[in-house]
């Protein structure tokens, strides 16, 4: 009871003596590095389409040897610049840095994509094909427990094999990969500085490789990488559909892991809201916290969605800091069609990457200010953007009360938690 007064006694107080209005604002909030600026429209146009190659029926300085006696082959330049060109061209849009091409991972993907071609099975431990050399066999075996893995039949894309390996791995969203989107988190690992690409055919099956265990790179500050990424994004084929699922992957040195049983997803656009949790998912809905380049992915995918088109808002709640403390994630993808650039200098609203829930002032740390800008709020005294809204809502009804001031004063107190 004298705990209850003191608390009354303090909000009275602070309602008598606020008149000050403090304003926040929003720092830039978006997937990727923070060093690297959103594109335009027509950056990202230019971005999504395929680098041409010379002669996309044959692919190959020297064809290689699936049988006995066997040989690596060797790729032509064109063939592997378009695959690179197409992973930096993801990467780039995702906010990360180009890589380069290393001869010795290429080796070990070359002799990867043989090695599996031979088995005829794509597989991160491969068996030996018979009469193979073991220097050959451990070469590849190298590159497909370090790679990732493909293979098409049929004729040759225009682009050649490799654009679409890294398409086939950067949708990665068919029913035995979209637990976990380890292809995906592989080509978006911010660590990762060179790589290298492989490919071999069996008839007419295509076995494609690429090294992605390379973290030879210094990754500069994020806060999350996120596929679709934030700001505009072409809604086109093959870079993003809806039959692709949605990642987030948190810093783990920012967040702490996820749990499911407390993370929630909202979804919001014009077309309607839809909502993820483990208890209810309006779609797919999975936590993988497995170190595919960034641990912590939020994967996500909404059902009945026939197009995107336009801006939608995702925010999401239950999660924490490395320190422990509550915090929202919130971002927003602006989608068009490729035929469609206008308003190019129109920016995507920035929101911020993360809330903590109670620093309204956004100063660290949570205290009776707090608590006095979240009772103003609530006696209409004081109008909060976005960021504060979410940091005020401590209750998360979506409103904003005497009791969420209550609550961050007894916080601030040491005498409640969130």
């Amino acid at each position: 009871m004298k705990i209850r007064k003191i608390i009354s006694f303090l909000l009275v107080a602070i309602i008598v003596f606020s008149c000050t209005a403090i304003t926040s604002s929003a720092e830039d909030g978006y997937s990727g590095f923070k060093s690297m600026k959103k594109l335009t429209k027509q950056e990202i146009v230019s971005l999504s389409q395929n680098t041409p190659v010379s002669d996309n029926e044959n692919i190959y300085i020297n064809e290689p040897s699936v049988a006995l006696p066997y040989s690596q082959g060797k790729v032509k330049d064109d063939i592997i610049k378009a695959g690179l060109d197409r992973l930096n061209a993801y990467r780039r849009l995702a906010g990360l840095k180009n890589v380069t091409i290393s001869a010795e991972y290429t080796d070990f993907a070359q002799t990867a994509a043989l090695v599996t071609a031979a088995n005829k099975k794509l597989s991160h431990a491969p068996s030996k094909p018979s009469g193979m050399s073991q220097e050959m066999f451990d070469k590849g075996y190298t590159g497909a427990a370090y790679g990732n893995l493909s293979y098409f039949y049929g004729n040759q894309p225009e682009s050649g094999p490799l654009t679409f390996s890294v398409d086939m791995w950067m949708n990665d969203s068919d029913a035995t990969n979209i637990d976990r989107l380890g292809h995906r988190r592989w080509l978006l690992n911010p660590t990762m500085g060179a790589t290298g690409f492989g490919t071999a055919n069996n008839g007419q099956k295509y076995y494609s490789s690429l090294y992605a265990f390379d973290k030879s790179a210094k990754a500069d500050d994020f806060d999350f990488i996120s596929w679709p990424p934030s700001g505009y994004m072409v809604s086109d084929a093959p870079l993003f559909t809806t039959e692709h699922a949605w990642n987030i992957s948190l810093n783990p040195s920012k967040y702490s892991a996820p749990d499911i049983s407390g993370v929630s997803i909202e979804m919001k656009s014009e077309d309607g809201t839809y909502s993820f949790s483990k208890s209810s998912a309006d779609g797919y809905f999975n936590i993988s916290t497995m170190g595919y380049g960034v641990n912590n992915a939020i994967i996500f995918r909404p059902e009945a969605v026939n197009e995107y088109n336009g801006k939608y808002t995702i925010t999401v709640k239950g999660l924490k800091t490395a320190s422990g403390q509550d915090t929202t994630l919130t971002y927003t993808v602006n989608f068009f069609t490729s035929d469609d650039t206008s308003e190019d200098n129109e920016e995507v609203p920035s929101l911020p990457a993360t809330v903590t829930i109670g620093d309204i002032n956004k100063d660290g740390k949570i205290t009776a200010s707090d608590a006095r800008l979240a009772l103003r709020a609530a006696a209409k005294l004081e109008h909060f953007n976005e960021e504060q809204t979410a940091a005020a809502d401590v209750n998360a009804d979506n409103k904003i009360t005497a009791s969420d001031a209550r609550k961050i004063l007894r916080v601030s107190a040491k005498i409640d938690t969130f």
